[in-house]
């Protein structure tokens, strides 16, 4: 009987080798396509090559001035993004502003990579470069108020001096401030990054900054409008060698398409549903598809060895209480005509004390193996625990109550004959229905029909009544 046990399936799908070597091979169509987009390319560089030598100059110039403009962004960004750290700093007194501050003042240096960037372009106007060292200038002189205030909150935090940043541990607070109340000292620090002298000083960098980005819009301007003309005369050329690559670009998404995005898409689904891959395609993803189904039955047959273990019982291979558990949740109240029988190894602990835990492991075993051969495939046989098993069977009502005692004679009958001659097997039983499924009285009607089997001798069954229930021998 299976026992609606879990069958391991231990066939795993064979690769498929012949499969995987039919169909195109995306490697090579790859190399194919990469070579004709190199070639027109090159003859890209070829009509560009055409332009004067003053249009490569000039759009080098745009360039280095495009340079220029990231450079000054860079140079914003970095000093307002050190406000921002230290203002939150003084605000929440979370040493992760701090940190994030002088991360960037010593690691990132937005600021100074800038500056360099920007000096070295030697083909920028004086007045650019002049109006980003002065915007430097004014923002490091921000961080000597910006390291007083941070100061002054690790001292209102009582931060351990060892953890402070050098700049900051150096800072000596003056002795008038220190003079000051809490709010005081903290409304001074507060001031410090926000009032108007910090803000002036902000607007004086931002329109310096401001003022470098006009240089560079105006040299920009002058430059492109120099350069009209030579763009015209390239621009056919330019014009046909761009369509082409267009259309290049159009084949090689149409391809990725069918041979990359479809099928991963569909692999998806797949793989979301737990069901195995087709394989189809191009070489490539054959030898995908066929590595994934066997992964995939591997993967299968180690969960479902983890399952029926979860859900047998070791010694007797039937399902165990947590398994039972599941299925009373499972059939509570679905309206189903179903019977319980609670099953009692008789005089096992006789068993145990008098011949060892081997012979009562044995007994256990043996009666399992009756259960299993004795009801049904769609009846569930449960070790409940110790020497005690449950069994669960489907679609019967109490006018099969024959066909219950038939099977309890059937195993009595087959215990003893699998019985030792120093060790005679037999079970009591109680048996109850429902018409409504699993319900927590079942169990007890069960359990109670047990003790009166127990009661009149064992060996035997029977079947709970309201009334009167009556002991039959096995």
């Amino acid at each position: 009987m299976e026992n609606r046990a879990y069958k391991e399936n231990s066939t795993v799908e064979e690769n498929k080798e012949e499969t995987s070597k039919r169909g195109i091979r995306l490697k090579s169509l790859v190399y194919v396509l990469l070579a004709v987009t190199v070639i027109f390319s090159c003859l890209n560089i070829y009509g560009m090559s055409n332009v004067n030598k003053k249009y490569n100059a000039v759009t080098t110039s745009v360039k280095d001035y495009s340079r220029v403009r990231d450079s000054v962004d860079n140079l914003q960004a970095g000093s307002d993004y050190l406000t921002e750290q230290v203002r939150q700093y003084v605000i929440t007194g979370n040493t992760i502003y701090r940190d994030n501050y002088f991360y960037e003042v010593e690691v990132t240096q937005r600021r100074d990579i800038a500056v360099e960037s920007i000096i070295s372009e030697v083909q920028i106007g004086d007045a650019t470069v002049e109006n980003v060292r002065q915007a430097l200038i004014s923002s490091i002189e921000l961080m000597d108020a910006e390291y007083y205030a941070m100061r002054i909150i690790a001292y209102l935090n009582n931060e351990d001096e060892s953890n402070l940043p050098d700049e900051v541990r150096d800072v000596t607070l003056k002795p008038e401030d220190l003079s000051k109340s809490e709010s005081e000292l903290k409304d001074y620090a507060y001031n410090l990054v926000f009032g108007n002298e910090y803000a002036e000083s902000k607007a004086d960098i931002n329109e310096k900054l401001g003022n470098a980005i006009s240089e560079v819009k105006k040299q920009i301007s002058s430059d492109l409008d120099n350069s009209t003309d030579n763009l015209k005369q390239t621009l056919a050329v330019q014009v046909i060698l761009t369509i082409i690559i267009m259309v290049l670009v159009v084949v090689s998404v149409v391809i990725l398409i069918i041979l990359v995005i479809w099928p991963l898409s569909t692999y998806d689904e797949n793989i979301r549903k737990g069901e195995p891959l087709k394989v189809s395609g191009s070489q490539e993803f054959k030898r995908l598809a066929s590595t994934y189904n066997d992964m995939l039955a591997q993967s299968t047959v180690r969960k479902n060895r983890l399952k029926y273990k979860a859900e047998h019982d070791e010694l007797t291979r039937l399902l165990n209480r947590a398994a039972f558990d599941k299925l009373c949740e499972s059939l509570t109240d679905t309206g189903e005509d179903i019977a319980l029988l609670m099953i009692d190894l008789d005089q096992f602990k006789h068993i145990n004390d008098s011949y060892g835990h081997i012979k009562g492991d044995n007994a256990l075993k043996i009666v399992a193996d009756a259960l299993i051969n004795t009801f049904r495939n769609d009846d569930y046989c449960i070790r409940y625990g110790g020497d005690e098993f449950v069994v669960i069977m489907s679609d019967i009502t109490e006018q099969s109550a024959y066909t219950i005692s038939s099977k309890i004679r059937q195993i009595n009958l087959a215990l003893k004959k699998a019985s030792e001659e120093y060790i005679a097997l037999t079970v009591s039983v109680g048996v109850a229905f429902s018409d409504n499924g699993y319900t927590p009285e079942l169990l007890e009607k069960a359990d109670k029909a047990l003790y009166h089997s127990k009661e009149n001798g064992r060996n035997g069954y029977t079947f709970y009544s309201d009334t009167e229930m009556r002991f039959h021998a096995g």
